[in-house]
């Protein structure tokens, strides 16, 4: 009688072929997991007929013990206990029994720590008499179901108390969440650590997810904001605690800041408990959890295994920031090639890195002179904008604001700026400022050379 099944026809050829049952176990099992058979023309098999037509064909029938722990259909294996609604009768229960070692290195990769609900899950339990190595993965699994759904109950009942925010209002107080906890006030000093002490990476993502939750909950027409509907919300959520701290009418929009603290705490340790406790449950081949009472401890067997995972660790640790540097040296060599034909900064009447890395420097030393090179008519780059005004900032001057542009360089005191245009430096110098005018500079045009220091007299 001719095969109707693909894998069962594959077998036959590879078999027909002289190809070893080893070899051909390995064959077939990666053809599922390649998703063979492939789309022939209008006709494309779903992902539950593909599992449908494997888990009945012969080489799980007659796959012999020492199979199930090769690569190829520990992985199958591993799919299959992923997997909701194909299910195959008495296949978990004898893999315990012919290959307990194989089933429970499938039951970790297939994530099955996180999806205590799963039918698969149920087939495992019934399994548990056939390896006693099986009951007691079973009593693991459970304890991790048991402090996973403490921790999503603790997360609901704090969303439960903002559940009236909208959108808009939750993100009000992330902003304010995030602006006291998350980023620095110096950026010379080491970005600070959350409160839970997590990394500060893990407590972005965790307010990732929260935003994620209220857009998934929100309706469309909540969505739509007006100028009136933002006032109001800022008005309700983000004045009071900015402006109204000690008042009465602050006491909603605090509580409301002080239940978002936890809930980002809650947030951090559900996220914290899957990284660090279940994905090292599912795919760290280097430890093994034990059961102590009604606790778990992580136990190191295999330490180069380890040492692989915590390496990988660090990758994607160090992946997240690796873009962000890239675009900033980027950004600082086209700036430091467009400033070749741009005007150039330097300082203390010496010739500084090339671009507004040079302004960038003196402002670290206030009191010294800014000197602008102008080569032709322009303006100066942003950043060298921002970088002047970082200087009469760090100089002592906040009440001046400094202004670069094609027509020279303005110091508002007050409601009158003092304005020097290279060629009349010296014309509208006031107390306070002093201006020093220099000749122009050989073989430039346009503007003057002038050198400014900035300091009270």
């Amino acid at each position: 009688m001719a095969a109707t099944n693909y894998y069962d026809d594959l077998i036959s050829r590879l078999i027909g072929d002289g190809v070893l049952l080893p070899a051909v176990i390995e064959r077939v099992a990666g053809a599922y997991l390649d998703g063979k058979p492939l789309p022939s023309g209008k006709k494309k098999l779903t992902k539950k007929e593909r599992d449908s037509l494997f888990w009945v064909s012969e080489v799980v029938k007659g796959c012999p013990p020492d199979a199930w722990v090769g690569e190829a259909m520990s992985l199958a294996l591993a799919r299959y206990l992923g997997q909701e609604p194909v299910a195959a009768d008495g296949l978990v229960a004898r893999v315990a029994r012919e290959a307990p070692e194989a089933l429970i290195r499938a039951v970790r990769h297939a994530g099955l720590v996180l999806n205590p609900q799963s039918p698969r899950r149920v087939e495992l339990g019934q399994a548990a008499s056939e390896s006693e190595a099986v009951a007691e993965l079973c009593r693991v699994l459970d304890l991790f179901a048991s402090a996973q759904r403490e921790r999503i109950v603790a997360l609901e009942a704090h969303k439960s108390k903002l559940a009236e925010l909208s959108v808009f209002d939750l993100l009000l107080y992330a902003s304010l969440y995030a602006f006291e906890v998350l980023v620095p006030r110096d950026f010379k000093v080491k970005t600070p650590a959350p409160p839970s002490g997590a990394n500060v990476q893990v407590a972005w993502d965790a307010l990732s997810d929260l935003l994620a939750w209220k857009l998934a909950e929100a309706s469309t027409s909540s969505l739509k904001v007006t100028d009136d509907s933002i006032g109001r919300s800022i008005a309700r959520h983000l004045r009071p605690v900015l402006f109204e701290s000690g008042t009465a009418s602050a006491g909603e929009a605090l509580r409301n800041l002080r239940t978002f603290h936890a809930l980002m705490d809650a947030q951090i340790e559900l996220n914290e408990f899957i990284s660090r406790s279940a994905d090292a449950f599912s795919y760290d081949e280097g430890i093994r959890f034990e059961r102590r009472g009604d606790r778990l401890e992580i136990v190191e067997v295999d330490p180069a295994a380890r040492a692989a995972w915590q390496r990988d660790g660090l990758k994607l640790d160090r992946l997240h920031g690796y873009w962000f540097h890239r675009a900033v040296d980027t950004y600082v060599e086209q700036v430091a090639a467009g400033l070749d034909e741009q005007p150039q900064v330097a300082h203390g009447g010496e010739a500084g890195p090339q671009g507004a890395p040079g302004v960038a420097d003196r402002a670290q030393h206030p009191g010294r002179r800014i000197v602008l090179h102008l080569g032709q008519p322009g303006v100066l780059p942003a950043a060298a904008h921002q970088q002047v005004d970082l200087h009469v900032h760090q100089a002592g001057q906040q009440d001046r604001l400094a202004e670069v542009d094609d027509r020279g360089v303005r110091i508002h005191l007050g409601d009158d700026p003092v304005v020097l245009d290279g060629d009349d430096a010296g014309a509208n110098d006031r107390p306070g400022i002093d201006v020093e005018q220099s000749g122009r500079l050989e073989g430039q045009s346009g503007w003057a050379a002038g050198s400014l220091g900035v300091g009270h007299r």
